[in-house]
């Protein structure tokens, strides 16, 4: 007793304690600290912390009432003021004051501490936070307390505070503790959320959901609704918007909240129940039961809608989130919600309506009282009484407002939950559960056939009859619908014309005639009397409907085939009768209905999964024949317009227009300015039905296949072989009317290609059908474009007369009328394609082998699964197919490039046989096209010839003659046929046969690989016969596949192209064979070269001759034959000129001569060498003759090639080099040229060769010595004229060994012929030669005698040279130095020709050795000059450079007298 009492002291002492706490004037911040630590410890004490939080409400409580009292007399204060008018404030002046004192008073507010003006979020935040303190210690004691009910213990009180003395009671029944518990803790979630918003007490739902109390959060969600609710009714009292926000939005998550937390309960129970069944207790399980026997939810939804939750938006998200989570039964209910809440929005939407109207009507009766000046008073009490309840709309969510579409949007939102909810019902009840009558309640709801259409889509899997059913009744509502609208559209059209024109007159202040006022009140009176049309249809928009029907039809078509599938496997045949009529019904209703060509497509792609084969013929049929119709209808009606703009009769007009309305109406889908708009239609139509057709073949054909394979006897193989054979007959029938219906050549060519990919024989059979087509109509064509040409060309010369002033013969003004009236009635569609006929053609042929091969290398393929008996069967068709493929080829094929790409596509094929076929065809029509280019040339030539005359006598002003006239016309119209040709036509035949002449022989030599690789083999070991046939006959194909080539290139220079195409093979034998012919060709054209030059020189004899001759009978006996010679000349047109024929000779032998010696043709080579050196006279080719010939080949070789070497008249240094290197003495003496003038390079050169001459003449043939001294001379006499002496030291070095005194005898000669003109500012320059010829024959040679006998001689000989006789004594002498002014000419020549030998530019000499050892290496080549033609110099002759010169050379002779 004593340790009892002891412990209730302590309990009371902490309870005074707190008390005294809670009764301190504390901060709510630390009050919310002090809760949460109280919560937060390692023992809570929660029932503290929920005495702090009621403390902090009760504070905030009182603050927020504070607040309000200050806003409220403020807004009292600030009505006020708005009540008192402008005019008040003018007369009294005395409500200044009391506004003033209004203005201090919010002055005041303003410098009022913070806590007394409290913000609302603020306020609420705190408010929440209080609340979650006090939920989380509520629902801390309750879970405690029930935890501890599960497992009590002896001598421990519970934590509720039930026994106010604290005392132990006796044990008390569980359920009536929890019960108490349960109480406790709602009564602190009431006191929680009792002063908090809704948009913050959603958090406290949010707690309860994630701590699993799905009970307890159900209940606080009404609670929050309720709230919501009580908002919405102050907001329509009060006009202001509520501090929540969006209330529907808030509702919306309240719902959703509850509904998640019941389901997450469920799964985490049923999670719990799966894993540790041992842990679950009876209220659980309780729980989980009532939980999942849906009551709860449905006592939620009852209670929430549609009283609560109002936005139509939010009820269907509800039910679509109750759809996904798969509550049915709910969402059922949802639904009905749904529809209740709709109906009422209705009826609020029509008093909302109503009150408007009111208002309206009210408002114009008080205006016209007042405008009688009337009063309106009590009329305008009731006003403002009716707009205040009015604006209470203003606060009215956005959808009060909605339009009657958006009702009906809503309303099949909820149609559609409420369909797919009994549907998924039924099939969780695997079909028991009747839901018919659901079905017909909610087609019964809808009235736009829109939405009718989507829910029937929904059925159309399941509910086929009520999918059928709701069809029908779209359809019917549509026709019902258009019906109303041509009665109602014209009145209404002309209802607003009217009103329209009574508007305009009544701002004139006129009004309309009577009879039109009558005529207006009738058509009102009869639209007023008609139904209202429909507000989800627009009543302008004539076939609004025409999409939806078809889709409707459509949608039905399905399910009726979907039945015809069900009931495949039935035997009652009464049942596929009547659905197999259901079908051919729907098919006659569409194709009666729907005439738009696209629509008719689409349904026969719709149809394309079925089996349906003749009811897609039917509507493709229909397709072909309504698009045809609608061409032959534009076509009628466009020349009927045609005629009537051209027309200028008023009578003729008449009956034009009145034929045109005549006209059935044109459809408003097609356009009346597009040609053939619907081929693509057509071409889409007639791909769909083969395609459709050849599947249904395939289908059949895998079914017998596979009942072969696996041996199933079943009696319907004969009934699929009939079914195959009937749809053969159907694809072959099939064909044939899509050919008829597609004209256009592309897309025929695009659907011979589609087909060609499934079934290659149908790619020939359109082949076969429209190859004679194009030929035909290309004749056609060209003839249309031929009178189109005709009246351009008629029409020009009429422009060009009337330019003249001339007018135009009778019978051209009635060709061109006459031409032109019939060019008004033809019409003759794709004309421009037609014309291209050829390129058609060859697009065909292209596809059709490529096709075959395709098709071919597939068979061949040893991953091919056909059987082996089915595969020769395929691969013999496809043989087939060739040949009559080839037939085509041969037949119309004219395109080179399509010719390449087949020969390419034969040669990969290995099919060498038709490679030469082809090859052969490819070249036939190559001599056309040259054909043809040499009639343009002749038409060309023609033309210019009556062009010139034409312009000649236009001059004169006059005409050509009418036969000439003509011709001219019918060249200019060939000219424009021409142009309409394809390129190939005017494109480089020479490069084309090169083309082909490469794929041929490619394929001929791949084909004799092939065949020696197969001849090597053991199973060709004995057949030496047939090798040998063989043999001859690849070669012999190739001999005539290199004729062919050069017989159809004209052009050497393709032929070339040729060559190297062989040599890139490695066909150098062929390389070999044609270059000997393009060597005869290059022959032949340089003796017309010849031949040309030598009629020149002819003429010019006989020209000569003429002039020379006095006698006039030999004269006229001359003349003729200056005549003819002339005119042959003039005939003669050479092709090449001689450097292209030395050009083109190089680049032949050059390639013939690598082509010989890689196939060791000894003979050739030294032939192609031969050439080459005639034509190049290179060194190199002359050393390489003397190698590969023996020593009696190279005697008659090298007669023949110096013959040939002396007559050319070009590189003459390069002749002597080549007669050098043989010991061709006295023919390089013979040739040797005069020393160059004008270049020192060339001279150079020369001396070098010279140099080279003596060297070799006087090692090996000093008997000709004498034949080189004279070239010598000349050199020396041209080097010392040009004061250019150094150049002769490398020639005086070798002539000083035998002949010294030649060297001053040339020096002698020299002297006089320069001092003859030597003026005294060359003196220095004259001194330096004679100082260096000095060095040469006293230092080098030690002839001293000979210096000082050349000296005396000169002293004596030129005795008035006082000067230079002094300046030359001083030569040697060891101050002697020669000053020269380096401005002057003379010092500048002197400066020049000073340059150290060195650095002059050097030239190797040309090496002669013996004749026994013949040179392998080539010598180095001599840059070729052009010649110089010089001449002996005397040694007398005078060089005069001009007067100022002599007047200087007298000057020195002067002084020197002196």
């Amino acid at each position: 007793m004593i340790e009892i009492n002891k412990l209730k002291s302590f309990e009371e002492d902490k309870q005074n304690i707190f008390q005294i706490f809670l009764s301190n004037e504390n901060d709510t911040n630390s009050l919310i600290v002090t809760a949460k630590k109280f919560l937060e410890k390692s023992q809570p004490e929660p029932s503290l912390t929920i005495k702090i939080c009621e403390k902090i409400h009760k504070i905030y409580e009182e603050k927020d009432i504070q607040s309000k009292k200050i806003k409220s007399i403020l807004q009292d204060e600030e009505n006020w003021k708005l009540s008192v008018s402008k005019e008040l404030l003018n007369k009294h002046h005395e409500y200044k004051e009391e506004i003033e004192k209004i203005q201090k008073n919010v002055e005041f507010f303003e410098f009022l501490p913070s806590t007394v003006k409290l913000n609302t979020n603020e306020y609420q935040r705190k408010m929440l936070e209080a609340s979650m303190l006090m939920v989380k210690s509520a629902y801390h004691i309750y879970n405690d307390s029930m935890i501890k009910l599960k497992t009590p213990k002896p001598n421990q009180q519970d934590k509720m505070d039930i026994d106010s003395n604290g005392e132990i009671e006796e044990p008390i029944d569980s359920k009536i503790l929890e019960s108490e518990y349960l109480k406790s803790f709602n009564r602190v979630l009431n006191q929680s959320i009792k002063e908090i918003i809704p948009s913050f007490a959603i958090d406290i739902a949010k707690f309860l959901k994630e701590n699993n109390l799905p009970m307890i959060c159900t209940r606080i969600c009404k609670e929050l609704a309720i709230k919501i609710s009580n908002e919405r009714k102050v907001e329509r009292e009060t006009l202001k918007k509520s501090e929540s926000g969006d209330l529907d939005q808030i509702m919306y998550q309240i719902i959703e909240i509850c509904i998640n937390s019941i389901f997450d309960t469920i799964s985490k129970l049923d999670q719990k129940v799966k894993l540790s069944p041992h842990l679950i207790t009876d209220k659980e399980l309780s729980d989980l039961t009532v939980l999942k026997n849906g009551e709860l939810l449905k006592e939620f939804i009852d209670f929430i809608l549609p009283d609560y939750l109002q936005s139509p938006e939010s009820i269907t998200k509800i039910g679509q989130y109750l759809l996904s989570i798969h509550q049915y039964n709910h969402v059922v209910l949802v639904a009905e919600r749904g529809r209740i809440r709709l109906e009422k929005l209705k009826k609020e939407q029509v008093e909302k309506e109503q009150l408007q109207q009111k208002i309206q009507s009210l408002t114009k009766e008080i205006e016209s009282i007042e405008k009688v000046s009337g009063s309106a008073d009590v009329k305008r009490v009731e006003l403002v009484k009716l707009e205040k309840e009015f604006s209470v709309y203003s606060m009215y969510p956005s959808y009060y407002s909605m339009n009657k579409r958006e009702f009906s949007k809503h309303n099949l939102d909820i149609a559609t939950l409420r369909i797919k909810s009994i549907l998924e019902m039924k099939d969780s009840s695997k079909g028991i559960l009747n839901i018919q009558s659901h079905l017909d309640d909610t087609l019964k709801t809808l009235l736009d056939p829109s939405h009718i259409y989507q829910l029937a889509v929904l059925l159309q899997k399941t509910e086929i009859d009520t999918a059928l059913v709701y069809g029908e009744r779209c359809q019917r509502f549509i026709t019902d619908l258009e019906i109303l609208r041509e009665v109602r559209l014209p009145l209404t059209i002309r209802i607003n014309e009217l009103e329209k024109e009574e508007n305009v007159l009544r701002l004139d202040g006129r009004t309309i005639s009577d009879e039109k006022n009558l005529e207006l009140e009738q058509l009102r009176e009869k639209t007023s009397s008609l139904p209202e049309f429909p507000f989800f249809s627009e009543l302008a928009h004539r076939n609004e409907y025409d999409r939806l029907n078809f889709q409707v039809a459509q949608m039905m078509i399905t399910c009726v085939l979907e039945k015809k599938s069900k009931l495949t496997a039935s035997k009652d045949l009464i049942q596929k009768d009547r659905v197999d009529q259901q079908v051919s019904a729907l098919i006659i209703m569409c194709l009666e209905k729907f005439k738009d060509p696209k629509y008719l497509l689409e349904l026969e792609k719709h149809l394309r999964l079925s089996r349906e084969d003749k009811v897609v013929i039917q509507i493709a049929n229909q397709i072909f024949n309504r698009c045809d119709e609608i061409e032959k209808q534009r076509i009628e009606r466009v020349a009927l317009g045609k005629k009537e703009k051209e027309s200028t009769d008023d009578n003729e007009k008449a009956i034009i227009i009145e034929k045109i309305k005549q006209l059935p109406i044109f459809p408003y889908y097609s356009s009346l300015l597009i040609e053939n708009q619907y081929d693509d239609t057509v071409y889409e139509a007639a791909e769909q039905l083969m395609t459709f057709l050849l599947d249904n073949i395939a289908f059949i054909d895998e079914k017998l296949r596979k009942s072969k394979l696996f041996n199933i006897k079943n009696i319907e193989d004969e009934q699929l072989i009939k079914d195959r054979e009937e749809t053969e007959k159907l694809l072959a029938e099939s064909l044939a009317t899509c050919l008829k219906y597609i004209r256009s050549p592309p897309l025929v060519c695009k659907f011979a290609s589609a087909l060609g990919a499934k079934r290659e024989s149908l790619y020939l059979d359109i082949s076969k059908h429209f190859h004679p087509i194009l030929s035909e109509k290309y004749k056609q064509s060209i003839e249309i474009k031929k009178h189109q040409f005709l009246i351009e060309t008629l029409n020009l010369e009429l422009s060009e007369l009337a330019k003249m002033k001339k007018e135009m013969p009778e019978s051209d003004i009635e060709l061109l009328q006459t031409t032109t009236d019939r060019m008004k009635n033809i019409q003759f569609p794709y004309l421009e394609q037609w014309v291209r006929s050829s390129f058609y053609n060859s697009q065909l042929v292209s596809n059709g082998v490529k096709l075959l091969f395709s098709n071919k290398q597939e068979l061949q393929s040893p991953k091919t699964s056909i059987s082996k008996a089915e595969l020769a069967n395929l691969v013999k068709l496809n043989q087939e197919n060739f040949v009559q493929q080839f037939k085509l080829l041969s037949e119309y094929l004219e395109d080179p490039q399509t010719f390449t790409e087949v020969l390419t596509q034969l040669r990969l094929g290995n099919d060498f046989e038709n490679v030469t076929e082809v090859g052969k065809l490819a070249f036939t029509k190559l001599k056309q096209f040259r054909e043809h280019q040499n009639n343009v040339k002749e038409l060309n030539e023609k033309k210019k010839v009556l062009v010139e005359e034409r312009d000649q006598l236009n001059k004169q002003r006059r005409r050509l003659s009418t036969e000439k006239h003509f011709a001219l016309r019918e060249i200019t119209i060939t000219e424009h046929l021409h142009s309409l040709l394809e390129s190939y036509y005017r494109s480089n035949l020479d490069s084309l046969a090169l083309t082909f002449g490469s794929a041929l022989i490619e394929a001929n030599t791949c084909e004799r690989s092939e065949f020696e690789i197969k001849a090597s083999s053991k199973a060709f070991e004995n057949q030496f016969k047939y090798i040998s046939e063989q043999r001859k006959r690849i070669n012999d194909t190739i001999s005539q596949t290199i004729k062919l080539v050069v017989e159809n290139i004209g052009s050497l220079e393709e032929l070339l192209k040729f060559t190297h195409d062989l040599y890139s093979k490695k066909e150098y034998l062929l390389v070999l064979q044609v270059g000997k012919i393009i060597e005869a060709t290059l022959e032949q054209k340089k003796n017309i070269i010849e031949h040309k030059e030598n009629l020149l020189k002819e003429s010019k004899e006989l020209q000569s001759k003429y002039l020379h001759t006095q006698n006039p009978k030999d004269r006229e006996k001359i003349q003729p034959l200056i005549d003819q010679n002339q005119q042959e000349y003039d005939s003669i047109i050479p092709t090449h000129t001689y450097d292209q024929i030395k050009d083109l000779t190089i680049s032949i032998t050059k390639i013939m001569i690598e082509s010989a010696s890689i196939e060791d043709q000894g003979d050739i080579l030294r032939e192609q060498l031969i050439i080459s050196f005639k034509t190049t006279t290179s060194p190199l080719e002359w050393d390489r003759i003397r190698n590969i010939s023996n020593e009696e080949e190279w005697a008659e070789t090298k007669k023949e090639l110096v013959v040939y070497i002396m007559k050319r008249e070009e590189n003459i240094n390069s002749k002597i080099e080549l007669l050098l290197k043989d010991f061709l003495f006295e023919e390089t003496i013979q040739i040797f040229p005069h020393p160059s003038s004008d270049n020192d390079e060339e001279l150079d050169i020369q001396l070098n060769l010279l140099v080279s001459l003596y060297d070799a003449v006087d090692q090996h043939a000093f008997h000709l010595i004498n034949g080189v001294i004279p070239i010598i001379q000349r050199f020396a006499k041209r080097c010392y004229i040009e004061w250019k002496y150094e150049k002769l030291d490398i020639l005086y070095d070798s002539l000083q060994k035998r002949f010294p005194k030649e060297i001053i005898s040339i020096f002698t000669v020299a002297i006089d012929m320069m001092l003859v003109n030597i003026l005294q500012s060359q003196y220095p320059l004259f001194l330096n030669m004679m100082k260096s010829m000095k060095n040469r024959l006293v230092a080098t040679l030690g002839l001293d005698n000979l210096w000082e006998e050349f000296l005396a001689g000169f002293r004596k000989n030129y005795k008035s040279k006082k000067r230079l006789i002094q300046m030359i004594s001083l030569i040697g002498d060891s101050v002697w130095q020669i000053n020269v002014n380096p401005n002057s000419a003379t010092g500048k020549q002197i400066a020049k020709r000073s340059i150290p030998q060195s650095s002059q530019p050097a030239h190797k000499k040309i090496k002669v050795s013996a004749p026994a050892s013949l040179p392998t290496l080539a010598p180095t080549k001599i840059k070729p000059k052009p010649k110089i033609a010089d001449e002996d110099f005397d040694e007398n002759e005078e060089f005069n450079e001009d007067e100022e010169f002599n007047e200087e050379q007298e000057e020195l002779e002067a002084t020197d007298e002196e």
